[in-house]
Formats: structure tokens, sequence, C-alpha cells
């Protein structure tokens, strides 16, 4: 059975652009058949309560997973890279402009709304606020669009062996 783990966690940050786009993703999900798929969502675990709120019910083939978020360098980069790993997940999906610069052996899906962090570093939050955001952003986004793989995400949709 195909696993599949979802970034949720920009879907508890301001309810505008991409967290309600996230929230939507995943409520159409909970309506949709999703058939022979294992699919992990993970979640801050600071984020319990308002993940609750948005999905109060449960779905037989979707697994809450909440993990412990201690900088947004982290989760990208370190903490979700190895979680997929270590459970074996076929295809990591980010929601974030940025996602695991070095492909640690997990096939990887970022969706790139849109470039404003690059141009816009203070609107991170903490660590990644000023220059050290901009830089963070820069280097991230354009690294991790590098090294999703394309090829190997062709043959997951079309049903080959990942």
């Amino acid at each position: 059975m195909p696993r599949i783990a979802l970034d949720l966690r920009v879907a508890f940050h301001e309810r505008r652009g991409i967290p309600r786009y996230v929230q939507n993703f995943v409520k159409t999900l909970f309506e949709m058949e999703i058939g022979n798929l294992d699919i992990s969502l993970l979640v801050p675990s600071h984020h319990q309560n308002e993940y609750r709120e948005l999905l109060p019910s449960k779905k037989e083939n979707l697994k809450d997973v909440f993990l412990e978020e201690k900088s947004i360098w982290h989760w990208e980069q370190i903490l979700l890279p190895r979680w997929c790993k270590e459970n074996e997940v076929h295809l990591m999906h980010m929601f974030t402009n940025r996602g695991p610069v070095f492909n640690r052996g997990v096939s990887d899906v970022h969706v790139v709304h849109d470039t404003i962090a690059i141009h816009e570093a203070n609107w991170e939050k903490g660590l990644f606020q000023g220059t050290l955001g901009l830089f963070y952003n820069l280097v991230s986004i354009k690294a991790s669009a590098k090294s999703a793989s394309l090829n190997h995400r062709l043959q997951f949709l079309k049903g080959d062996d990942p």
C-alpha cells in the first residue's frame, strides 16, 4: 500500500492564503474515497487542538501524527525527512514554498505558491526574521525545488512501484 505523508504545519497559521488552501485540501481529502492509500497527516504537537477543530472525525486510511516542532528549519530539513524515511513513506507532500534541501531517499512534492518569502522575510516569525529569514527562504526555496524528484513522482502517480 503506497504511503503518503502530508505536512500540515502551515494549516494552523492565519486563516488566509496558504493555510486556507491546506485546510480545504485536507477537508476535501476527508470527503473523497481514498482507496488503497495510507496517508499520514503530520502536525506539530502544539497545534493538536486546532487540528482536532479542523478535523474532528477520523477516517480509516488517514493517520494523525503529532511531532515536536523545535523550529521551522528543524521541521523542514531534519524532522519530516527523517520521520518519512523511518516510516517508509513513498511520497512526502510539503504545502509550504520550501521543503527538504537534501533528498533523503523519500520522493517529495513541494507546492511553491509564490516567492513573497524571498522578498519579505520579516513575515516569518522567530528565528527566520530579517536577514537570516531572507537567506533561509532564498536558499531553501530554490534548492528544495531543484531537489524534488519529478521523475519518481510521475512514476508514483502512474501507479508504478515507487
